[in-house]
């Protein structure tokens, strides 16, 4: 296999440490060096916004794109650009958020990712305040902040009781007719929480149009990732890596099973595509 790009995760994948935290490991900084001074492209994919992925970014002196907000913010971070933005539209926004608090009633809470805006309901706020250290816009009413949000990259949605893996079914079963299909797509990116962007948005899908641009085939791709959406990414790439602390069903579909992100799983492999005499 001829390796010409590597797209990784970042929480749970290189950064152990607790959200928004970003911890890159020294030997995962040097194996990510290594590869790109082979000449190898290395990109950041994340369900993370930009402001919190340029950390990590730095961290390794990252030379190419990042792929934000599962797919729905493609950033030149060389040359400090956005290459793409992809939306929801504010009515289905609208809709989900209408649908969502018929099912739930007020045990649910929204956020937006609006360009470089955070907006989220005062539940939300309630809930994540400990992990919001960033400007954020409150509203008392989600409705309002949909229809205020100059754009929608992404809607969080989080349960005041139910975690992300108890939560997520429920969504499906009401999101995923035709109708909804043709408007959103769900992502299961954490435990607490669930995000939602436009309809064929995804880090898989992202990642294959990247390719696309830059002339590399698929199977000339090495994708490393913890979580559930992070599984188009692994199925799209010619070798699709799961790290031992990784989601049960993502280690069932991946290629193969690296050591956790704790044991620097992805630095073992890169560590191995370039010698040990370089990493």
């Amino acid at each position: 296999m001829a390796v010409e790009l590597v797209c990784s995760d970042v929480d749970g994948t290189i950064v152990a440490s607790e959200y928004p935290v970003t911890i890159v490991s020294e030997r995962t900084i040097k194996a990510v060096q290594a590869i790109q001074a082979r000449g190898l492209k290395f990109v950041l994919v994340s369900g993370r916004p930009l402001r919190t992925m340029i950390p990590a970014a730095d961290a390794l002196s990252l030379q190419g794109v990042m792929i934000c907000l599962n797919g729905a913010l493609v950033y030149d971070y060389k040359n400090k650009v956005p290459l793409l933005s992809i939306s929801i539209e504010r009515a289905a926004a609208c809709q989900l958020v209408q649908q969502a608090q018929s099912i739930f009633g007020d045990k649910i809470a929204f956020a937006v990712e609006s360009g470089s805006n955070f907006m989220c309901d005062e539940k939300y706020y309630s809930v994540r305040k400990d992990y919001i250290n960033h400007a954020y816009m409150l509203y008392d009413n989600p409705m309002k902040m949909m229809d205020e949000a100059p754009t929608i990259e992404k809607i969080i949605v989080l349960h005041e009781e139910l975690l992300s893996a108890d939560l997520y079914p429920i969504l499906l079963e009401h999101f995923t007719d035709d109708k909804w299909q043709k408007k959103i797509h769900m992502a299961h990116g954490h435990h607490r929480f669930i995000d939602i962007a436009a309809a064929g948005v995804s880090k898989g899908v992202a990642m294959k149009n990247l390719c696309s641009e830059l002339n590399i085939p698929l199977e000339n791709v090495v994708a490393f990732g913890d979580m559930l959406n992070d599984t188009e990414m692994l199925r799209f790439a010619g070798r699709g890596i799961a790290v031992a602390n990784a989601h049960p069903l993502l280690i069932k579909i991946a290629d193969e099973t690296t050591d956790s992100c704790q044991d620097d799983g992805v630095a073992v492999v890169l560590e191995k595509l370039v010698g040990p005499a370089q990493a």
